[in-house]
């Protein structure tokens, strides 16, 4: 019996999409969250007298979608103290949709996180199907405004490695991008891509 109770625990924990996903977003953030969407993954902190909680959402239909996925929408919610949860901001274009990205049938954020240390959170995205390349972009919380802003945005692709030797890497950097923040400040709610 002990070895079937392992077995189940092992393998409804392997089910899980993320780490994050195995800690319980509050119930009172599900309850505000938009109907037809599921948390992908979440990430919490603290900064500032505040817990902020950063929300990655898929909607429900995007695997019956055949053409242009649905946006995945990525929600900032503040909380002071005990009080209550409240959205500050949300931005449909930080998180990749299926196939965006220049490569066909890949999910940039199928294992991309949120990664957040105090007043910033950075979104990894990246794929590694055909193409090799990582997208990582970074809010950091701007006391003055009260808000997120954007702060820098790291990108690096890697082309296969045109070297005969045995010992060689398969794949060689094409070399990393940066992107750094200057004014006028954008807020992380008004923030786009480039691509």
């Amino acid at each position: 019996m002990a070895i079937r109770l392992d077995y189940l625990t092992i393998l409804a924990a392997s089910a899980l999409p993320s780490p994050a996903i195995a800690q319980a977003l509050p119930a009172a953030l599900e309850s505000d969250l938009p109907q037809g969407y599921d948390v992908q993954t979440f990430a919490t902190s603290k900064a500032g007298g505040r817990q902020f909680t950063i929300i990655a959402l898929k909607s429900r239909e995007e695997a019956a979608v055949q053409d242009t996925a649905p946006p995945r929408p990525l929600l900032v919610y503040g909380r002071k103290g005990t009080g209550p949860y409240v959205l500050l901001a949300r931005n449909d274009h930080v998180i990749l949709r299926r196939d965006e990205g220049g490569a066909s049938g890949c999910d940039p954020f199928e294992d991309g996180t949120i990664a957040i240390k105090g007043a910033y959170f950075t979104v990894e995205q990246g794929i590694a199907c055909g193409q090799h390349w990582t997208y990582f972009v970074t809010f950091r919380f701007d006391g003055r405004s009260g808000e997120f802003v954007f702060d820098n945005l790291r990108s690096e692709s890697w082309s296969a490695n045109p070297s005969n030797d045995p010992d060689a890497e398969a794949l060689v950097s094409n070399g990393q991008q940066v992107e750094r923040a200057r004014p006028p400040v954008v807020a992380f709610a008004k923030w786009r891509p480039k691509h």
